[in-house]
Protein backbone atom coordinates (compact mmCIF):
# COMPACT_ATOMS: atom_id res chain seq x y z
CA UNK A 1 0.00 0.00 0.00
CA UNK A 2 1.68 3.44 -0.92
CA UNK A 3 2.14 6.45 1.32
CA UNK A 4 0.53 8.38 -1.46
CA UNK A 5 -2.48 8.53 -2.57
CA UNK A 6 -3.71 9.74 -6.50
CA UNK A 7 -6.63 10.45 -8.22
CA UNK A 8 -8.31 7.83 -10.99
CA UNK A 9 -6.32 9.40 -13.96
CA UNK A 10 -2.94 8.15 -12.76
CA UNK A 11 -2.81 5.69 -15.60
CA UNK A 12 -2.21 1.82 -14.96
CA UNK A 13 2.02 2.64 -16.59
CA UNK A 14 1.48 5.95 -13.85
CA UNK A 15 0.31 3.75 -11.29
CA UNK A 16 3.26 0.93 -11.80
CA UNK A 17 5.91 3.63 -11.41
CA UNK A 18 4.36 4.84 -8.49
CA UNK A 19 4.76 1.67 -6.61
CA UNK A 20 8.09 0.49 -8.02
CA UNK A 21 9.14 4.14 -7.08
CA UNK A 22 7.69 3.37 -3.62
CA UNK A 23 9.03 -0.41 -3.32
CA UNK A 24 12.39 0.46 -4.16
CA UNK A 25 13.36 1.42 -0.44
CA UNK A 26 11.87 -1.81 0.47
CA UNK A 27 13.48 -4.28 -2.01
CA UNK A 28 15.73 -2.00 -5.11
CA UNK A 29 15.78 -5.66 -6.51
CA UNK A 30 12.44 -5.77 -7.26
CA UNK A 31 10.00 -5.08 -10.06
CA UNK A 32 6.83 -3.26 -8.35
CA UNK A 33 3.18 -3.26 -10.14
CA UNK A 34 0.08 -2.03 -8.97
CA UNK A 35 -3.03 -4.24 -8.41
CA UNK A 36 -5.08 -1.89 -11.03
CA UNK A 37 -7.54 -3.35 -13.39
CA UNK A 38 -7.33 -2.50 -16.98
CA UNK A 39 -10.94 -2.44 -18.61
CA UNK A 40 -12.11 -5.53 -19.95
CA UNK A 41 -9.11 -7.73 -18.82
CA UNK A 42 -8.39 -10.24 -16.21
CA UNK A 43 -6.06 -9.01 -13.41
CA UNK A 44 -4.80 -12.33 -13.29
CA UNK A 45 -3.02 -12.20 -16.89
CA UNK A 46 -1.50 -8.79 -15.39
CA UNK A 47 -0.57 -9.87 -12.40
CA UNK A 48 0.54 -13.06 -11.96
CA UNK A 49 1.01 -14.08 -8.22
CA UNK A 50 2.99 -17.17 -8.10
CA UNK A 51 4.43 -17.27 -4.19
CA UNK A 52 3.32 -16.77 -0.99
CA UNK A 53 2.25 -12.61 -0.95
CA UNK A 54 3.94 -10.99 2.23
CA UNK A 55 3.47 -7.51 3.41
CA UNK A 56 5.05 -5.12 5.94
CA UNK A 57 4.26 -6.85 8.99
CA UNK A 58 3.39 -10.48 7.95
CA UNK A 59 1.63 -12.67 5.57
CA UNK A 60 -1.33 -11.66 3.40
CA UNK A 61 -2.04 -15.32 1.81
CA UNK A 62 -0.58 -18.44 2.13
CA UNK A 63 -1.49 -19.57 -1.75
CA UNK A 64 -1.00 -17.13 -4.42
CA UNK A 65 -4.72 -18.28 -5.35
CA UNK A 66 -6.62 -16.90 -1.97
CA UNK A 67 -5.14 -13.50 -3.56
CA UNK A 68 -8.01 -13.32 -5.73
CA UNK A 69 -10.42 -14.36 -4.23
CA UNK A 70 -10.12 -12.06 -0.99
CA UNK A 71 -8.97 -15.04 1.24
CA UNK A 72 -5.93 -13.57 3.05
CA UNK A 73 -4.29 -14.33 6.46
CA UNK A 74 -3.65 -10.21 7.51
CA UNK A 75 -5.04 -7.35 6.34
CA UNK A 76 -3.14 -4.45 4.41
CA UNK A 77 -2.53 -2.14 7.30
CA UNK A 78 1.03 -0.52 6.54
CA UNK A 79 2.22 1.72 3.54
CA UNK A 80 5.91 1.08 1.99
CA UNK A 81 7.62 2.71 5.49
CA UNK A 82 4.96 1.17 7.57
CA UNK A 83 3.11 3.77 8.25
CA UNK A 84 -0.36 1.92 9.54
CA UNK A 85 -2.93 2.84 7.67
CA UNK A 86 -5.94 3.05 10.65
CA UNK A 87 -6.31 6.08 11.36
CA UNK A 88 -3.44 7.88 9.85
CA UNK A 89 -3.98 11.81 8.06
CA UNK A 90 -3.02 11.93 4.99
CA UNK A 91 -0.86 15.30 5.91
CA UNK A 92 -0.71 16.41 1.81
CA UNK A 93 -4.08 16.21 1.85
CA UNK A 94 -6.73 19.44 1.89
CA UNK A 95 -9.25 18.97 3.61
CA UNK A 96 -6.83 16.01 6.21
CA UNK A 97 -8.43 12.67 5.33
CA UNK A 98 -8.00 9.27 6.53
CA UNK A 99 -7.40 6.84 3.09
CA UNK A 100 -7.67 2.85 3.96
CA UNK A 101 -8.75 2.16 0.42
CA UNK A 102 -7.27 1.26 -2.51
CA UNK A 103 -7.68 1.70 -6.23
CA UNK A 104 -8.19 -1.55 -8.15
CA UNK A 105 -10.65 -1.73 -10.51
CA UNK A 106 -11.94 -5.23 -9.29
CA UNK A 107 -14.37 -6.86 -7.75
CA UNK A 108 -13.59 -9.47 -4.51
CA UNK A 109 -12.79 -12.49 -6.65
CA UNK A 110 -10.59 -10.19 -9.48
CA UNK A 111 -12.82 -9.96 -11.80
CA UNK A 112 -13.30 -6.03 -13.45
CA UNK A 113 -15.68 -4.43 -11.60
CA UNK A 114 -18.90 -3.00 -12.76
CA UNK A 115 -18.16 -0.10 -10.61
CA UNK A 116 -16.19 1.10 -13.48
CA UNK A 117 -12.15 1.82 -13.29
CA UNK A 118 -12.09 5.60 -14.24
CA UNK A 119 -12.48 5.28 -18.11
CA UNK A 120 -9.47 3.02 -17.91
CA UNK A 121 -7.47 4.97 -15.48
CA UNK A 122 -7.70 8.26 -17.20
CA UNK A 123 -10.28 10.30 -15.85
CA UNK A 124 -10.34 12.31 -12.19
CA UNK A 125 -13.71 13.42 -13.48
CA UNK A 126 -15.89 13.51 -10.24
CA UNK A 127 -19.02 12.06 -12.73
CA UNK A 128 -17.06 8.83 -13.16
CA UNK A 129 -16.19 6.07 -10.99
CA UNK A 130 -13.74 3.61 -10.04
CA UNK A 131 -13.65 0.14 -7.87
CA UNK A 132 -11.29 0.09 -4.61
CA UNK A 133 -10.76 -2.57 -2.39
CA UNK A 134 -11.17 -2.24 1.48
CA UNK A 135 -7.65 -3.56 1.57
CA UNK A 136 -7.19 -2.95 5.51
CA UNK A 137 -9.80 -4.83 6.11
CA UNK A 138 -9.99 -9.08 6.06
CA UNK A 139 -12.71 -10.33 4.34
CA UNK A 140 -13.52 -11.33 0.57
CA UNK A 141 -14.23 -7.31 0.27
CA UNK A 142 -10.20 -6.88 0.00
CA UNK A 143 -9.78 -6.06 -3.83
CA UNK A 144 -13.42 -4.64 -4.18
CA UNK A 145 -15.96 -3.59 -1.64
CA UNK A 146 -17.09 -0.40 -3.06
CA UNK A 147 -16.96 2.91 -5.86
CA UNK A 148 -15.12 6.27 -5.28
CA UNK A 149 -15.59 9.05 -7.67
CA UNK A 150 -12.27 9.77 -9.97
CA UNK A 151 -11.77 12.88 -8.31
CA UNK A 152 -10.94 11.33 -4.95
CA UNK A 153 -7.50 10.08 -4.13
CA UNK A 154 -6.70 6.47 -3.07
CA UNK A 155 -4.21 4.81 -2.29
CA UNK A 156 -2.37 1.82 -4.51
CA UNK A 157 -2.06 -1.48 -3.84
CA UNK A 158 1.81 -3.29 -4.88
CA UNK A 159 2.98 -6.45 -5.17
CA UNK A 160 6.80 -6.99 -6.20
CA UNK A 161 7.97 -9.62 -8.56
CA UNK A 162 11.99 -10.68 -7.90
CA UNK A 163 13.83 -11.59 -10.60
CA UNK A 164 15.23 -14.43 -10.35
Amino acid sequence: MTDGIYAGDIGVKGADEACDKAGAALDPRAIWVAVLGPRGKDIRNRVKVTKDVFNYAGMYVTSPSHFFVGDWVSAVRYTETGLNIEGSVVKDSDPPVVVTRAWTGLRHDGTPSAGGNCRDWTSNDHEDTGGVGAVGRLGTNSLGDSTRRCNRKQRLLCLSVIPD
